[in-house]
């Protein structure tokens, strides 16, 4: 390294000019220094004075920008550690970006009251889902149903994948419809959960579901912002993704995902004229 320092006649900086132009404390870049980060090209075995380039400073601002993409203390040191082998960690990534986007979209969509339908692709990825299939005729059944399902998994021991909703999967979707008032439907509900493995919940209990691995890929989706208490109400929602899928000559290659409103966590204290949803169908 000191060989290429020199050979490349770079100056040298002491740390409060690095942590000044990095914008981080000179305690914090030495904790970065012990977990194998921001490492400078200098250090006096005897003083502990310490030398930083302009290629030690980079990689400091490397770490600043990882950390401003929300990588974790573990993706950032798998970074330093082999440069060469990040597939992982981009993986990672994308998932939150993918995330982000729609949440992004739900949120204006919300905020400007005026527009009602939102089309874009999004990537949705394979997720392990606990899931539930029933025949339903009320948005209400469906609510209750779903309810009991995501309280299952708490007494069955699963955790609950915090990046992807609640989301339901319609089998007589290519009808193009969603429902009848009076005729029941069918749906599987389908709540995320982390990757399977053992769990500590009871094996007494009556289990209204089963663990899925639902696919992911390429979907086109419709967000829409309004009610959807009544299914004839629900249905010219649904009608009009469907119209749009054939305006764009898509083939869809998979049964509609209903996906929950945005910010699924906050209970119930959304009025029921307020909520935004996501129709997602796989298309080639």
């Amino acid at each position: 390294m000191l060989s290429n320092i020199d050979e490349m006649n770079l100056k040298t900086y002491t740390v409060q000019d690095v942590s000044r132009t990095t914008g981080l404390s000179r305690s914090f870049l030495i904790k970065l220094e012990k977990k194998g980060i921001a490492t400078p090209s200098y250090i006096d075995s005897k003083t502990g004075y310490r030398r930083y380039t302009i290629i030690d400073i980079a990689d400091i601002l490397q770490y600043r920008l990882l950390r401003e993409m929300d990588a974790s203390s573990e993706e950032i040191a798998e970074y330093f550690n082999d440069r060469d082998n990040i597939s992982g960690i981009i993986d990672r990534m994308k998932l939150r970006r993918n995330l982000l986007n729609r949440a992004i979209e739900e949120l204006e969509l919300r905020l400007n009251k005026g527009e009602e339908y939102m089309f874009s692709y999004v990537e949705l990825p394979d997720v392990f889902c606990y899931c539930g299939t029933e025949s339903f005729v009320t948005p209400k059944e469906v609510e209750e149903f779903t309810i009991r399902l995501a309280e299952e998994i708490i007494d069955m021991g699963y955790t609950r994948f915090p990046y992807e909703p609640i989301f339901s999967i319609r089998y007589d979707t290519r009808d193009k419809r969603q429902g009848d008032k009076d005729k029941p439907y069918t749906a599987k509900i389908c709540v995320p959960i982390e990757e399977v493995r053992d769990v500590c919940g009871s094996d007494e209990i009556d289990a209204m579901g089963e663990v899925e691995l639902i696919q992911g890929g390429s979907f086109f989706s419709m967000l829409y912002h309004g009610g959807y208490s009544k299914p004839d109400y629900f249905n010219n929602v649904f009608g009009r993704f469907w119209e749009e899928l054939e305006k764009r000559d898509l083939k869809v290659i998979s049964e509609v995902r209903a996906i929950a409103i945005v910010a699924p966590y906050v209970g119930l204290d959304i009025e029921p004229n307020d909520y935004v949803f996501r129709f997602a169908a796989m298309v080639e």
